[in-house]
């Protein structure tokens, strides 16, 4: 992770961060200088905290608890 950049100091909060979009965003606000929050329903955000460093944080979303009516299998 950057110490230096536009980000510097900031934090940045993703969702979708398991992929595409959302990890690429996660990355570049990482190498800006951001500190980073992933969060994504599929439980992929952990590999793209990996990626950025130990300065990223991993949160996996259960969707059951937004959405009592869709049941779904947390992923740990």
């Amino acid at each position: 992770m950057a110490e230096h950049g536009r980000l510097a100091g900031k934090v940045a909060v993703v969702t979708g961060a398991g992929s595409g979009m959302g990890r690429a965003s996660a990355l570049l606000f990482a190498a800006e200088g951001a500190r980073v929050v992933c969060a994504d329903v599929s439980g992929a955000e952990a590999a793209t905290a990996a990626e950025i460093g130990v300065a990223a944080i991993a949160v996996h979303v259960d969707v059951s608890l937004a959405h009592p009516g869709k049941r779904r299998q947390a992923v740990h």
